[in-house]
């Protein structure tokens, strides 16, 4: 991201509000104009904010997580959070490895059923996780 922004500094007809995303943040006196999105060309000098890039870098390696769960414990939103991940994985898993999609079905009743029969081979792949006390992760199930 900074080696971007320095090439959005130093290149910034390259650059327009769309592509230098996350970058800019970094970079000092950019202004873009708001119908192109284009980096406007001003007498301000544009330059590295070293700053900012201190100021996040105290928070290199940490997660912040925020929640309106007052009442839970840290552990508690930490789990739910982790959970999180296996809700992605279980939609990936059921369009790649299930093939849930592309649906090549036209009948409502085809397509119901072909969901079906892909949400219960997900249910059961998840089932056998928990009872090999998720040893394995699906991916190494499938294998076996």
């Amino acid at each position: 991201m900074l080696t971007k922004a320095a090439d959005l500094i130093a290149n910034p007809t390259k650059y327009n509000k769309s592509t230098s995303y996350g970058a800019a943040g970094y970079a000092k006196n950019l202004v873009f104009d708001k119908e192109t999105g284009e980096v406007k060309e001003t007498s301000q000098i544009r330059f590295i904010d070293t700053e900012k890039i201190q100021e996040e870098e105290k928070y290199d390696g940490y997660y912040a997580i925020v929640t309106s769960e007052v009442d839970k414990t840290d552990s508690n939103i930490i789990n739910a959070y982790r959970g999180l991940w296996k809700i992605e994985e279980s939609f990936k898993i059921t369009k790649s490895t299930l093939g849930a999609r592309p649906v090549y079905l036209s009948l409502d009743a085809h397509i119901n059923a072909h969901f079906l029969i892909c949400f219960i081979a997900l249910t059961i792949a998840r089932l056998t996780e928990m009872r090999l006390d998720n040893k394995y992760p699906f991916s190494k199930i499938v294998i076996l």
